[in-house]
């Protein structure tokens, strides 16, 4: 055997193992109902598989009719074509579905964080399977950390608030006590801040950037008005792990307590 048939041969092993592997994937997908990865699994290997025997037809002869195809190296480009066109589907598919499912039902049909997380992932796992990109990986699913995020941080708002509003309503007696008029009025001043820091806060914090949502928790806690000095810094203490976990999404956009951040649920 001469080293060019040896060459093709290998070739052919190789494209055929590999079209038999991408099969198996896309049916096992197709059996846990992952339609998106089944198809696109079963679609690969069957072009691969067909890429295997392309060249068994460069010299088929019969009844007058004479069939010709590319050589293998041109077989090998196409294949090569249609897997950069699988990547630019898995891309889309993958993409849009973690933008729809951070966009849809934001106030009354939520996904579960932990629902959300689990897609998100899963995205994530396909696109490294198919040689997609950390850069685009990254930006495919910020959206959904993004929203995790977002609704992380007003979870821990919602828990403060009721202290807020006990703060408020104390400023507000006190101030309806005092019978000095300047001193009335600064009081009751006071007391509207504590109510106005939160609602101005949750606007300020709902167009906030991804990365900079850390540290708006961290500073939104430390600068609660009408609380101690030594009462902001036991809240902080308290949502120290809360912090600590957005900083990890911002880093790697992955949980690192999964268990932690499906309280945000919990909270609606």
């Amino acid at each position: 055997m001469s080293f060019r048939k040896f060459q093709f041969s290998l070739v052919d092993l190789m494209l055929t193992l590999a079209g038999l592997y991408g099969l198996f994937l896309g049916l096992e997908a197709l059996s846990r109902n992952d339609a998106v990865v089944g198809a696109t699994g079963a679609t690969l290997g069957l072009v691969l598989l067909f890429a295997a025997t392309l060249d068994r037809f460069e010299s088929f002869k019969g009844l007058g009719i004479e069939a010709k195809t590319r050589k293998l190296e041109a077989t090998i480009n196409r294949a090569e074509d249609t897997l950069d066109q699988i990547r630019q589907l898995h891309q889309l598919v993958g993409t849009t579905m973690i933008d729809l499912n951070a966009r849809v039902g934001r106030y009354d049909s939520v996904s579960p964080t932990l629902n959300a997380y689990a897609l998100a992932q899963q995205v994530r796992e396909n696109f490294i399977a198919v040689g997609i990109s950390e850069a685009v990986i990254r930006k495919a699913l910020k959206p959904w950390a993004r929203t995790a995020a977002f609704d992380m941080v007003m979870a821990t708002l919602k828990k403060v608030y009721p202290e807020q509003y006990t703060v408020h309503q104390q400023l507000n007696q006190e101030a309806q006590r005092e019978t000095d008029l300047n001193r009335r009025q600064l009081i009751a001043a006071e007391a509207s801040a504590v109510t106005h820091y939160y609602a101005e806060q949750r606007k300020i914090l709902s167009g906030i950037a991804f990365e900079d949502m850390p540290k708006a928790l961290e500073t939104y806690l430390s600068e609660m008005p009408g609380l101690a000095h030594e009462r902001k810094k036991e809240l902080l203490d308290l949502h120290a792990p809360i912090i600590r976990q957005l900083r990890i999404l911002v880093e790697k956009l992955d949980f690192d307590d999964p268990k932690l951040w499906s309280a945000a649920d919990d909270s609606d």
